[in-house]
């Protein structure tokens, strides 16, 4: 225990400090049937035309089975992306995975922004999880 405070101690006389945050994500569902193994966005920022190239990508799984879920939906600001079969912008890739893409003026890739992901089953059963740009 000693050893852990010179060490911190060391740290902070020489300006590193190690900040742990909280976990903000929040993660609902009715009775926990379907939940996302993982949820995250990317973005590149060209300077030349000043568009933003977003993708967006969520790991999400039902207790049925990954083919089980319908639908996933990802708004950022009043913009809401959403998908399924009679969809073309959010579309499952397989095992689990849905993605999409997107170019835009108006989100810069420079700002931060908080992300809603939403997922869906044929059952109705629901969950979605907030990650922060």
């Amino acid at each position: 225990m000693r050893r852990i405070w010179w060490v911190l101690l060391f740290l902070g006389l020489n300006g590193c400090f190690l900040v742990v945050g909280d976990d903000s994500s929040s993660h609902s569902s009715p009775n926990g049937d379907v939940w996302f193994n993982n949820a995250y966005a990317s973005c590149d920022y060209d300077y030349y035309s000043g568009y933003s190239y977003w993708s967006f990508y969520a790991d999400v799984w039902s207790y049925y089975g990954a083919d089980e879920v319908s639908d996933v939906t990802i708004t950022i600001g009043d913009l809401s992306l959403s998908g399924s079969d009679h969809y073309d912008y959010l579309y499952y890739t397989g095992y689990g995975m849905w993605e999409t893409h997107m170019t835009s003026w108006y989100y810069d890739c420079n700002y931060s922004y908080d992300l809603l992901f939403t997922a869906y089953d044929y059952g109705g059963n629901w969950t979605d999880v907030w990650i922060t740009w």
